[in-house]
């Protein structure tokens, strides 16, 4: 199995990236590029880690014992592999189906092209009035396959992104978007921090064996200037005290490199941590609720939103990230995880 982990690191590692984390780590510690790779080869043989989480979790800064208590990828795997049923993990990775199951929790308006004409577009249009629509691929992830579209009216005529509708609509099969969100309004509070793109707040949940929904752990994410607000896609993020809805220090990037002490968004400036969440106290009992919709799948990790009316699912992850929960939490989430699956 360590073979077939390795072999699956060498394919899927980001080599251009790894390549500038190696060099920034041998001129910070004042070492050779190769006395780097041997220590980051070190650490995968003692712990499985994965080549760039040695460099986004810092683990050159940290002891042995500190190193240990990190889940690798590896465990990961076998975390959701074991909680999550295979048979219903599709009503997560494929979002028209996940638009279905969960639209109770879903509070902004969607198109789905599928068996529809552009006169039912306009219709939708005309309905919604939304000043930009979200396109995107309804089986994408980490916020690809997805395109921002104004929406304008001209002498009559509705365009998005500048196109007639029977234009976009064939713009947008070729491109395989197959579902049309419009462009979501986020609470002003949160929209004053990060105007740029839309705030997400991931909300990671367990059901344990006796049905009960455990929440792990809920940060923020914002965009720094993108119109994504992804981690891996130079955005910030900050944890968020479930009791209180409180964003806590420190807030960070992903890349090692860039500053450990903001409490300023790096944009606007506006103050982010020490923030108060609006509507907290609705989230985490709207995320439970979601978590028991599909008993099968045991673990997710729910993207939440919150606009002027309250908090709405955006979409459920069912292999979610556990780089992002460890950086931001700044410790090891290998116990944790082990505690569920013996619990098997």
């Amino acid at each position: 199995m360590k073979l077939i982990y390795f072999l699956y690191l060498l394919k899927s590692t980001e080599y251009p990236k790894l390549w500038e984390y190696i060099t920034y780590v041998a001129k910070l510690k004042k070492q050779s590029k190769g006395k780097t790779i041997l220590q980051l080869l070190s650490s995968f043989a003692k712990y499985n880690t994965a080549f760039l989480d040695y460099f986004y979790l810092e683990f050159y800064n940290k002891s042995d014992q500190e190193t240990s208590a990190y889940a690798s990828t590896l465990l990961m795997h076998k975390f959701h592999s074991q909680l999550n049923d295979k048979n219903f993990i599709k009503y997560f990775r494929n979002k028209k189906l996940f638009y279905n199951q969960f639209a109770p929790y879903i509070k902004h308006a969607y198109f789905i092209p599928e068996k529809k004409q552009p006169e039912d577009l306009k219709k939708w249009l005309m309905e919604t009035s939304p000043n930009a629509i979200m396109a995107k691929k309804s089986n994408g992830q980490a916020g690809l396959g997805i395109e921002k579209l104004t929406v304008s009216i001209e002498n009559g005529q509705y365009l998005v992104g500048g196109m007639s509708l029977k234009s976009f609509y064939n713009y947008a099969q070729k491109k395989e978007y197959d579902l049309w969100d419009t462009y979501i309004t986020q609470h002003s509070t949160i929209n004053e921090i990060s105007p740029d793109a839309l705030s997400t707040i991931r909300v990671i949940s367990v059901i344990d064996l006796q049905g009960n929904v455990e929440i792990l752990g809920a940060m923020i994410r914002m965009s720094t200037g993108s119109f994504v607000d992804n981690f891996h896609k130079g955005g910030v993020s900050a944890a968020v005290d479930l009791k209180t809805g409180e964003l806590l220090p420190p807030m960070l990037f992903q890349d090692p490199r860039k500053s450990k002490k903001l409490t300023t968004h790096p944009v606007s400036q506006k103050k982010m941590v020490g923030f108060f969440v609006p509507f907290w106290n609705q989230v985490i009992p709207m995320v439970k609720q979601a978590a028991k919709v599909i008993p099968q799948v045991r673990t997710v990790g729910w993207d939440v939103i919150i606009t002027e009316k309250g908090p709405s699912l955006l979409e459920g992850n069912d292999n979610w990230d556990k780089t992002h929960y460890e950086k931001i939490k700044g410790n090891g989430l290998k116990n944790r995880i082990n505690s569920f699956l013996t619990s098997i």
